[in-house]
């Protein structure tokens, strides 16, 4: 009987009875809970990304926009700076004479090759009025005159010789203006360049040749550093109406040149010349002397006025010429003197109230009375010695 009762205290053979409740449920019935937990997990997966995207979008929107705007400046930018510069010359490596336009913003001596001939022919019913202007030291020669064939124009021309360093060279140019006036213009390569031309052998050649025809010009004016100035082929009867001659240093023989007013101006050189005096003669010098034969075309009402600072002055006049008139002469420190020739007629009046100054009147005829509108001959130095010679 006893072997038939199990004890408590026997060991258990199905060991999986021992095993707690929940888990002793089958695969079968664990796989509808998974399926719900993968579910939900994709849900919030979702949900994120999707919070994501949409800031992300929002920020793209903006950025593109600001891109869109930039755009349209740099457009409108770019519009304007290539329509100011298509009209411009833009910097190439092609030389100035293949490239007219040519010009270097970062070397002024080389923004373009300078001009070395240049020469024009104008109309003188449209221009009478001719300049010649150097503000530097190159030496300028000029030969003034008339055709000797029937041309009816101006003929205007210049060349240069050039000196080999580019910094020595010039550069020529014809400027015409509103009031009949042309002037050729001897200009540096760089403006701030004025000296030093002439010792690296700078020339300029300019020829000037009116027609016969032209019987008065209105002015010819010369304003040049160094000069040499000459008469070509001239004509009887023919003038200038105003002959100004501005230079510093040089040479120049005008006889044959008929002016109405003539005004010669130098620094450093001296004047010496043959002068006809239509109406009026001014010879100006700082510091050269003054020489000159002068020849009244009219025989009342013109007048000669020679000035210096520290020159001699010798006046010739042609007693025939200036038949009667006055002169005066005078001085700060130096001596003034007044002569005639024994073999003039006329009568010499003159009071030499001192060394420094005297004045009196010349008569051709003896017998006749000075007239009011007579001729005259002043002189004003400050040093040195003035002569009047009536011949």
């Amino acid at each position: 009987m006893s072997s038939s009762i199990p004890s408590v205290l026997e060991p258990v053979k199905d060991q999986k009875h021992l095993l707690p409740l929940e888990n002793t449920t089958t695969p079968s019935q664990k796989k509808p809970r998974s399926v719900f937990r993968v579910f939900l997990a994709v849900l919030v997966l979702l949900a994120l990304s999707s919070l994501f995207f949409s800031r992300n979008l929002h920020t793209c929107s903006r950025s593109s926009a600001s891109l869109s705007g930039h755009k349209q400046q740099h457009k409108s930018y770019y519009k304007k700076y290539t329509s100011f510069h298509l009209s411009r010359p833009l910097p190439t490596q092609q030389s100035g004479e293949n490239n007219p336009g040519f010009k270097n913003y970062f070397d002024f001596n080389k923004r373009q090759s300078p001009t070395s001939a240049l020469s024009q022919n104008y109309d003188p019913a449209d221009y009478t009025r001719l300049f010649v202007y150097s503000s530097i030291d190159s030496l300028v020669n000029i030969t003034f005159g008339y055709a000797q064939d029937d041309s009816s124009l101006i003929s205007f021309a210049a060349q240069a010789v050039q000196p080999q360093d580019p910094a020595s060279q010039v550069d020529l140019s014809f400027v015409t203006n509103e009031r009949q006036g042309v002037t050729l213009y001897v200009n540096p390569l760089s403006p701030s360049v004025t000296t030093g031309f002439l010792n690296a052998g700078s020339v300029v050649n300019v020829n000037i040749t009116l027609p016969r025809s032209l019987t008065l010009l209105t002015s010819f004016i010369v304003y040049v550093e160094n000069m040499a100035l000459g008469v070509g082929n001239t004509v009887n009867g023919n003038a200038i109406d105003a002959l100004n001659i501005n230079y510093k240093s040089g040479s120049f023989d005008i006889s044959g040149l008929n002016a109405t007013s003539a005004s010669i101006s130098s620094t450093d050189s001296d004047i010496y010349a043959n002068l006809t005096v239509n109406s009026v003669l001014n010879l100006q010098s700082v510091s050269g002397n003054i020489g000159s034969f002068v020849n009244f075309a009219n025989p009342s009402n013109s007048t000669v006025q020679v000035t210096t600072k520290s020159g001699n002055v010798t006046l010739a006049v042609l007693s025939d010429s200036f038949s009667s008139g006055t002169f005066d002469l005078d001085t700060i420190s130096g001596s003034v003197s007044v002569y005639k020739n024994p073999d003039v007629n006329g009568e010499l009046s003159a009071d030499l109230s001192s060394a420094a100054h005297v004045n009196g009147t010349f008569n051709i005829d003896s017998k006749s009375d000075i007239p009011s509108l007579a001729n005259s001959v002043n002189v004003d130095i400050n040093s040195g010695i003035a002569s009047l010679l009536f011949f």
